[in-house]
């Protein structure tokens, strides 16, 4: 069980790992991903929280690793969601360049529209700058406190974590959303 408990911690950690980001200043090149400040190093479950369950700590090493396979899961989704979010600007970049090639000129509310577009994409890319720190780096904070004592912070901080790691995958999931509408708006001109 140990053995177990050991190789799922070892995955989990691989996985928090790797997490990407890069930073722009115009529509084509707006990121989301965060690319931590230091690498994340491996946490450590002392065997306190496997050897001296009770019955009440039993109950919060099952929320322990209900938490641990959502943060896993919400991870292995924003990791889809970036390249989603790559392959919308890089299909956005296509258009604006054939479009740019074509000499078309766009009218005065589909200026506005992509303009709107591209001030939220930058609100997104902002929101998303301002969660750096309360995921990956809290998780990383708790190493070397993982023990029975400490669950009820291990825990706390999890939740926490996960639902920035939602708001993240919310942002991407918009800003994706704003590079299909755009790259909409161009192909009208292409047609």
């Amino acid at each position: 069980m140990k053995k177990v408990m050991i190789f799922v911690g070892a995955l989990f950690l691989v996985a928090v790992g790797f997490y990407f980001g890069t930073q722009a200043h115009n529509l084509e090149a707006v990121s989301l991903t965060e690319a931590p400040q230091t690498e994340i190093q491996e946490l450590v479950m002392l065997n306190d929280i496997i050897e001296g369950e009770t019955p009440d700590s039993s109950v919060k090493m099952e929320q322990y690793f209900e938490l641990k396979n959502a943060l896993i899961e919400i991870h292995q989704q924003l990791r889809v969601k970036h390249q989603e979010l790559q392959a919308a600007r890089q299909s956005f970049q296509s258009v604006r360049s054939e479009l740019w090639n074509a000499s078309a000129r766009l009218t005065l509310a589909d200026r506005q529209q992509l303009a709107s577009h591209y001030q939220q994409a930058l609100a997104n890319r902002q929101a998303f700058e301002d969660t750096k720190g309360l995921a990956y780096q809290r998780l990383a904070d708790l190493k070397g406190q993982y023990s029975l004592e400490n669950i009820d912070l291990i825990l706390q901080t999890m939740a926490e974590v996960l639902e920035v790691l939602e708001q993240r995958y919310e942002l991407l999931a918009q800003t994706i959303t704003l590079f299909e509408d755009s790259k909409a708006i161009l192909q009208t001109y292409l047609s």
